[in-house]
């Protein structure tokens, strides 16, 4: 896959999120792995279908994706249940 691919997409899920949590993000470098794992604590995969078709990896901390899961469901977490 071609990281040119990914800028789009990386920008919309970031106003995604900024709507959902009334929060500003700021983006890292985007980089592209061979691996499926990342070095961070909390990795969410988003599978791409259709005429591009790979995988994305988000990751974050663990802290950070509590906040961000916190925010967007409207109640406080403290772990990663099936519900966050």
């Amino acid at each position: 896959m071609n990281v040119k691919f990914l800028n789009p997409f990386v920008d919309a899920a970031a106003e995604v999120l900024k709507v959902e949590t009334q929060v500003n993000l700021t983006k890292g470098n985007l980089t592209l792995q061979i691996s499926a794992l990342t070095t961070d604590e909390v990795t969410v995969l988003i599978n791409l279908v259709g005429q591009i078709q790979g995988v994305v990896l988000f990751g974050l901390s663990e802290s950070f994706g509590m906040k961000l899961v916190s925010k967007m469901m409207g109640q406080e977490f403290t772990v990663f249940d099936s519900l966050a």
